[in-house]
């Protein structure tokens, strides 16, 4: 129902197909989920829940139009993870975020509609605008739920409860918070600080 829009950077799409998200592989994961995986699973996630989130039919396509583009840098620079409680967090964190805005600058120099995609990417990083924060919040809800499905197949104790970890503080829509609250539920785990404070709705 809901198509890729920018289909004019195949070469793109083909990187992000075959790059394993890192997350999963530093993990031990077989045959990991791709970034461009990752991709489709987030904005089915999301026209799912379009009634839920009280969406009207033009936001779901914003929204989806965000989730298509947001990991588009990982194509030049891989898939970098920084969990939050590094050494120099932030100065990495700034490391990471300037060379994937110019990363993403480079990609979208030669796409028609490179400004308007730049712009989406933009709007995804500075979190400007409820549909920008709902999209970090469901990119993040999917790879706890990802976890949960790991952790369950694969036996890897633990996983689940790293990602719950390094996601509490961000997902503060009520209903996708139901959604982690659900995910705690199947995949028994022991809650570690601010996991509480995340399910207390």
């Amino acid at each position: 129902m809901y198509p890729m829009r920018f289909t004019d950077a195949p070469e793109i799409i083909k990187k992000l197909q075959a790059l394993p998200r890192t997350g999963w592989v530093q993990w031990g994961i077989e045959n990991p989920e791709t970034v461009y995986e990752h991709i489709c699973a987030i904005r089915m996630l999301a026209a799912g829940y379009k009634e839920e989130l009280n969406l009207s039919d033009e936001e779901l396509q914003d929204l989806l139009n965000i989730l298509e583009v947001h990991d588009w840098p990982e194509a030049l620079v891989g898939d970098g993870v920084i969990l939050g409680d590094e050494e120099n967090v932030e100065k990495k964190r700034a490391y990471k975020e300037t060379r994937e805005m110019e990363a993403m600058e480079t990609i979208c120099a030669s796409l028609e509609e490179g400004s308007y995609i730049l712009s989406l990417y933009t709007r995804y990083t500075q979190g400007s605008d409820r549909i920008a924060k709902l999209a970090k919040q469901i990119e993040k809800l999917q790879a706890v739920q990802k976890a949960a499905e790991y952790e369950k197949k694969y036996k890897k104790v633990g996983l689940t409860d790293e990602f719950l970890h390094y996601t509490a503080d961000l997902i503060h829509e009520s209903f996708l918070k139901k959604q982690v609250k659900r995910i705690v539920v199947v995949v028994p785990i022991v809650l570690v600080t601010g996991v509480a404070a995340l399910l207390a709705l």
